[in-house]
């Protein structure tokens, strides 16, 4: 997203980030870190999911197609995403993937100069891997011998989208270089980086995924455009994979101003692609993977699965990722200690005494202790909330890594 200075824009973002620096004050430090039995890379279920994403896959070649995974925040979007890709792309090195994680606090055009760079690493590491250890060696110590492994025009492009890159760690640096260069040329310049990589694998179509393609920017929705015509006229395909929140398309697509052509014109096309729709967890796929996590298999981890379905939701299914923090708080040694439940485990086993009646007084005793944020479960976050969890989650995703120990731990239960 590009923002000029002096913009009202600017000046709602500059009163948005004084509200999370107050609230940073707030926070208490030194908070003791859960202890995560489920954790991210647990993948379970989606079966249905991914082999419409494989039929799609496949059946791209030089076509243009787009698939669209939409559910509410949490559910797993995301996750389903990466575990497809992770899966695909094993065999298909012919194939260039291309990554955009659209916010409202950078340029959608930063994770794609990332995602440049990525890729030509990639091709360069398996060009080095088949050089000898004397060849590697030399091209260490000598640029021009590195040259001749990769060869020149992947050089070109590690260096230079490192250069772009080291302009462009902020979105404002991304303002100061629009001045100096118009948007069209940026892209002009990625698309010529994106077109060599293609003949270097010698694929025949690109993956672009979209995380939250309902907040994408006319400079962005731009770039797809420009890239999807040209490839086009080169016979190559394009399959966009993009993430999207229901409620959140529907309000951008009614609110799209006039000078935003190209954004409508990316809605049409996710309008008339593919979609899948992601629901939560239910209480069997949430003891499965409750099961593989912690590799034991009970009964009762049934009946914990259904008290915390029934905990978050009216319905026979729930957020994925609340579920998934609910069974790691309950599941936490300091959460039974302060407030005097029983431990859910014992010695890395289920505790023997865990039974139906106690597992429902853990979550009473839950209730009460987060009654606000429980009964704000169904409601909606307003924009400051939203801005302080957003900028926790920048940072995040930025420094990559799960919080700082030795200050602040972040963890949500709502």
């Amino acid at each position: 997203m590009l923002i000029y200075e002096n913009s009202d824009e600017i000046q709602k973002l500059n009163e948005l980030k004084n509200y999370c620096q107050r609230y940073e004050l707030l926070e208490k430090s030194h908070r003791l870190r859960p202890r995560n039995i489920i954790k991210s890379y647990h993948f379970i279920g989606r079966k249905e999911e991914l082999n419409k994403l494989y039929q799609i896959a496949n059946s791209t070649n030089n076509k243009f197609k787009v698939i669209s995974i939409i559910a509410d925040a949490g559910i797993g979007k995301t996750t389903l995403i990466n575990k497809f890709l992770e899966e695909y792309l094993k065999e298909r090195e012919d194939i260039i993937k291309l990554y955009m994680y659209c916010s409202l606090t950078q340029s959608e055009l930063i994770p794609i100069s990332r995602s440049i760079l990525e890729e030509a690493n990639r091709i360069a590491k398996k060009s080095i891997i088949k050089s000898s250890i004397l060849k590697i060696n030399q091209a260490l110590k000598n640029p021009k011998n590195l040259i001749k492994i990769i060869g020149f025009d992947i050089f070109k492009i590690i260096e230079g989208v490192k250069v772009m890159m080291e302009r462009e760690r902020t979105f404002q640096i991304i303002i100061d270089e629009k001045k100096q260069k118009p948007i069209e040329k940026i892209i002009e310049e990625f698309i010529k980086h994106i077109i060599t990589l293609i003949s270097l694998v010698k694929g025949e179509f690109v993956i672009l995924v979209i995380d939250d393609l309902h907040w994408i920017d006319e400079d962005g929705a731009m770039f797809i455009e420009d890239l999807y015509e040209t490839l086009k006229r080169r016979n190559k395909g394009l399959l966009i994979i993009s993430s999207i929140r229901k409620a959140e398309f529907e309000k951008r697509r009614k609110l799209l101003r006039e000078d935003e052509f190209f954004v409508k014109k990316l809605f049409e096309y996710v309008e008339n692609g593919e979609k899948i729709y992601l629901k939560g967890f239910d209480k069997d796929l949430l003891s499965e993977l409750i099961e593989i996590a912690t590799n034991i298999k009970d009964e009762r981890i049934q009946i914990i699965s259904e008290e915390i379905i029934n905990y978050l939701s009216k319905e026979k299914e729930a957020n994925t990722l609340f579920a998934i923090e609910t069974f790691n708080l309950i599941s936490d040694e300091n959460f039974s200690q302060k407030y005097k439940t029983i431990k859910i485990f014992e010695k890395g086993k289920l505790n023997e005494n865990i039974n139906k009646e106690n597992i429902r007084e853990i979550f009473e005793k839950l209730k009460e202790a987060h009654k606000k944020s429980y009964a704000e479960i169904k409601g909606e976050f307003d924009l400051p909330s939203f801005a302080v969890l957003e900028s926790r989650l920048d940072f995040l995703k930025d420094e990559k890594v799960m919080g700082n120990l030795q200050k602040n731990y972040y963890y949500f239960l709502h």
